[in-house]
């Protein structure tokens, strides 16, 4: 089953709801499913309708809620179906709730509420889609809680959505009965959540905005009869209420627990107090929750892969460690972060997990985490069945293993030996923390002294598997360190007067081969000075650094040298004397050259949101190469000033954004790729001062209260010069005009932040605009008129490097048909891509005669959600500046679905070569053989060739989506592009396109 993962306070779980029969009418037709007679038991009940084929909904006599009949709902598909009820009427701005009540006893299958809100003009607004059922031998009442609709709705609809679940039997059925779509707008607020922020206090959540509040109207009844002295309403969400000073304390126990507002007359089910982790695991031996009350715990992170998963512990020891599953919640903390958090208890195919959490707090930071347990190989070997001492008392905790040795690798799982007395153990090293390994080197071969990891069950081993966090979680066993090496200096550029370098040591063996030390080694820098003899450390005579015990070499940072001066070497030398000092390539410290970047918009003033949230203003460089900007200091004539802390690369001919906030939620819609502190732009009169480390000014604009400069309110200042123009004189400057397509969202303040929007002339471009559009039929949304889904982006797992030049061979396939050694790659992906795609040219007289031979251009380039194609800012068009001797043909390429080339030519209008692949079947050379319809008059380019070959066929089903099935992230076997590569892959889009083939000319 896919995972959707919602914000906590927008999920409502699966209780018993306390809705009062007949105070609002029931807008549902036959509700109860008491009614057949359009089409028999065979189904579906009258006024309800299926969404598509794979499915039946038939008469249910025996498994019933209420009344005679239910409606017995079985599925056949692993994609998404529902039964519905549509044309809802809704008034704009009622509060409305649906709810039915489900018996789910089968494990294959899934159900959940879902409420879609439509227009006059019966176009999709938006829907909510709420918590799936669990499995239970005694009926769930499904809610979606309080749902106001939106300011434009006309009409909703009311849908039982089914879901298959990972690993199914090919079939499932969910009995449903007793349906309500009611008009809840007059009701008084219901409890929809509750959870514990303390152990003396606790949150409340209503559906409805609650205008006076009494402590003595809340009690909590359970492990203790528990009352508050102290109540409050939230004041920047009125549905909250904070409860306080508890007596007594709330115990975090496995008893549930029930908060009443007894001047309401309302109440809500929850575990109180702080839940100890260890009630999370399926084997505890004290007890386990259950699935469908929401707890509160607390831990310290000792792992955090950036996707979806956070690892906490509670302590150290057995069953103290704990998977946090939940989309966004990773960017939230960070490891060694103490955090009070809530959530529910998961298992997952035998994986034991907190999801859908919400985190109450980070209580500290820079803590220690719980452990690392030693364990040995033979605890998680592979042969521990799942929910098995002793690998699963481990299950989510740190750990370490010492003295093993990596035998073999597999799609990115390693197996390793470890030996105890005659006996030989197998356990295996995953990729769960560092995703694809990106940034761990494991040697096949190769003997360690330890590693630290997590631990967790992969059931498509199946074994447990320990799972490193970084390159420092390996110990390898190695030589013993005779000698330094200085292996690199400023990357191996010339470092420039007064500016920070980095240099690398390295402690290596007698062959040069590096060398982990066993206790820390302090070295000490010298220099020859130079041919001239007087180059030396700025700030005294030497600098030091210290390899760590355990580790081969260290960075030392900051490192500064002075004068200019040729043929310089640093040494490195031992404080201990006991290994070979090592000396560095002799290089020269030049003067510095100050860039040519430039200020060129500013927004001091924006209306939409906050001047602290939405204040930013927009960098451009003028050069050829890209300019790391870190250490650089950004001012005004006052006191404000800030210095650039970390990498900040201002790409070739490219924009970077400095902004007040780097939350798009808060800031009003814009990318910040850096968040000063103490700067701040006035809004009528102030200076944007950008200067080099040693306070070199790089560039100034003053702008003067509307004088020669514009003074917006609500849109940006924008330079509309070219690079060569002064940027400090207000003639140059206008107001933004437009809000352009690197802002989120289509409605607030003006501008092109981090584009070179439609006011600016800074990019020249030369050559001709090709303007294409195509879509994907995987990631294709049926019924939305013409989108993809941009999963990948959501999920942050778009590489910003183009794709296309993987290592060989890809999925067994040492020739891609869209291999290419383009270097195009961005700070951040655009807002609205669905994924990259390769553009290639190709100049012929016919699409027959347009063989590989004719091509004559090719650029990697984004596709985004409408089908654009378009290049790496996210909006334009792509520029070519090549010869056209014939006609213009383009070819476009996707990692896993098959290329298309223009049936015709591109059609020229002003120098912009124009092609919709999408209007119609002609449109694709070979017809329906080269495309596929997604939606009635839609075509789109056909899934699942997942090894490139340019068929899809029996290899893309064995050795691409066979290996990746059951894994997420950015995967050649993912067809639909949703991050999962699951049955829906194979079902949906493998199944149905397997023997077809690419139409392009070879």
């Amino acid at each position: 089953m896919k995972r959707l993962i919602l914000p906590i306070m927008l999920l409502f779980m699966a209780v018993l709801f306390s809705y009062q029969p007949g105070i609002s009418q029931n807008l549902l037709t036959n509700p109860g499913f008491e009614d057949w007679t359009l089409n028999g038991p065979g189904g579906p009940p009258d006024g309800w309708a299926l969404s598509g084929s794979g499915m039946t909904a038939s008469q249910e006599a025996a498994t019933i809620h209420g009344g005679t009949y239910s409606v017995n709902v079985t599925w056949t598909t692993t994609s998404t179906r529902w039964i519905e009820q549509t044309g809802i009427p809704v008034t704009a701005g009622g509060n409305y709730q649906f709810t039915f009540w489900a018996f789910d006893n089968m494990p294959d299958g899934r159900a959940r509420v879902a409420v879609r809100w439509f227009d006059s003009g019966g176009s999709f607004i938006e829907g909510f889609y709420g918590d799936y059922t669990v499995d239970d031998p005694a009926w769930q009442q499904m809610t979606s809680g309080s749902l106001q609709a939106p300011a434009n709705a006309v009409t909703a609809s009311a849908e039982v959505r089914i879901y298959d679940v990972s690993g199914w039997s090919g079939t499932a059925t969910v009995y449903v009965d007793d349906a309500e779509f009611v008009n809840v707008s007059g009701q008084p607020p219901v409890i929809v959540n509750a959870f514990a922020t303390g152990t003396n206090t606790m949150d409340v959540v209503y559906d409805k905005d609650i205008t006076t509040v009494d402590p003595s109207d809340y009690t909590l009844s359970g492990t203790a009869n528990i009352s508050f002295s102290t109540a409050t309403i939230d004041g920047t969400n009125p549905k909250i209420v904070h409860l306080s000073n508890s007596i007594p304390a709330m115990t975090g126990d496995i008893t549930v627990d029930l908060i009443s507002d007894d001047g309401i007359g309302t109440s809500f089910e929850f575990y109180a107090g702080i839940m100890p982790v260890e009630y999370a695991h399926a084997t505890n031996p004290g007890g386990v929750m259950d699935e469908i009350h929401i707890a509160t715990f607390r831990g310290i992170v000792s792992a955090n892969d950036a996707y979806n998963n956070v690892w906490i512990a509670d302590n150290s020891g057995q069953y103290h460690g704990m998977l946090i599953y939940g989309n966004g919640f990773p960017a939230s903390v960070n490891v060694g972060d103490e955090i009070l958090f809530s959530g529910f208890k998961s298992e997952y195919n035998n994986l034991n997990e907190i999801i859908n959490p919400s985190l109450i707090t980070v209580l500290s930071t820079g803590l220690t985490p719980y452990g690392p347990d030693m364990i040995t190989g033979s605890d998680i070997d592979e042969n521990i069945a799942a929910n098995t001492t002793p690998a699963e008392p481990w299950e989510g905790q740190l750990v370490t293993i010492e003295n093993f040795t990596v035998e073999s690798y597999t799609a990115y799982d390693y197996k390793c030996s470890w030996t105890e007395g005659p006996t030989t153990y197998y356990f295996h090293i995953g990729d769960n923390v560092d995703f694809q390994f990106a940034n761990i080197s494991i040697s096949v071969g190769a003997s360690y002294q330890s590693i630290t990891g997590v631990i967790d069950w992969y059931w498509t081993g199946p074994y447990y598997r320990i799972n490193p966090r970084n390159q420092a979680d390996l110990v390898q066993i190695s030589n013993p360190p005779v000698q330094l090496a200085v292996t690199s200096v400023n990357g191996g550029m010339n470092p420039m007067v007064n500016f920070d370098f980095d240099v690398v040591v390295q402690a290596q063996d007698a062959g040069g081969v590096p060398a982990v030390v066993s206790g820390d080694v302090n070295f000490t820098f010298t220099t020859n000075g130079g041919v001239s003899g007087l180059v030396g450390f700025v700030g005294g005579t030497t600098f030091t650094g210290t390899i760590p015990s355990g580790f081969s070499e260290v960075t030392v940072t900051g490192v500064q040298m002075a004068p200019a001066g040729a043929g310089v070497t640093i040494t490195a030398n031992d404080d201990a004397m006991i290994l070979t000092p090592g000396t560095s390539a002799a290089f020269d410290v030049v003067e510095p050259v100050i860039p040519d970047i430039i200020i060129t918009e500013i927004m001091q003033n924006p209306s939409a949101v906050t001047d602290n949230a939405g204040e930013y203003f927009e960098l451009f460089n003028t050069t050829s190469s890209p300019i790391d900007i870190n250490g650089w200091i950004i001012k005004d004539d006052d006191t404000d000033v800030d210095t650039i802390e970390g990498s900040l690369i201002v790409p070739a001919m490219g924009f970077v954004v400095l902004g007040s906030n780097d939350t798009s939620a808060v800031n009003g819609g814009y990318t910040c790729n850096y968040m000063y502190e103490n700067y701040f732009l006035g809004n009528s009169v102030d200076e944007v001062v950008l200067c080099m480390p040693d306070g070199s000014e790089v560039d100034r604009v003053v702008y003067d209260n509307g004088v020669t400069f514009p003074d917006p309110n609500g849109a940006a200042m924008v330079f509309t010069g070219t690079p060569a123009d002064d940027n400090n004189n207000g003639a140059n400057w206008v107001t933004a005009t437009l809000r352009e397509l690197t802002y989120t969202g289509a409605s607030g303040d003006l501008g092109s932040p981090g584009t070179n929007g439609f006011d600016q002339n800074l990019v020249v471009v030369a050559g001709f605009n090709v303007d294409l559009k195509v879509f994907l039929s995987g990631p294709y949304i049926q019924g939305m008129g013409g989108m993809m889904n941009t999963d990948l982006l959501s999920n942050g797992v778009i590489p910003i490097a183009q794709p296309f030049n993987p290592a060989l061979p890809y999925y067994s396939n040492n020739n891609p048909s869209w291999l290419y050694a383009g270097t195009e790659s961005v700070t951040a992906i655009p807002t609205g891509v669905v994924d990259w795609v390769l553009v290639e040219l190709r100049d012929a007289a016919n699409v027959n005669s347009a063989t590989g031979a004719t091509m004559i251009a090719q650029k990697a380039a984004f596709l985004l959600a409408d089908g654009s194609v378009v290049g790496l800012d996210g909006t334009s068009m792509l520029n070519f500046n090549v010869t056209i001797a014939n006609n213009l043909f383009a070819v476009v390429y996707h990692r896993n679905h098959l290329a298309v080339i223009s049936a015709g030519p591109l059609v020229n209008n002003a120098g912009v070569y124009s092609y919709d692949f999408s209007s119609g079947e002609s449109q694709a050379n070979g017809g329906s053989l080269g495309h596929i319809e997604v939606e009635t008059g839609i075509w789109g380019m056909i899934s699942a060739d997942g090894n490139a070959d340019g068929q899809t066929n029996n290899a893309d089903k064995i050795d691409v989506w066979a290996i990746d099935a059951a894994n997420s992230g950015y995967l050649g076997g993912d067809f639909t592009l949703d991050t999962q590569c699951n049955n829906q892959d194979k079902v949906d889009a493998w199944v149905p396109n397997s023997g077809a083939s690419s139409q392009v000319p070879n």
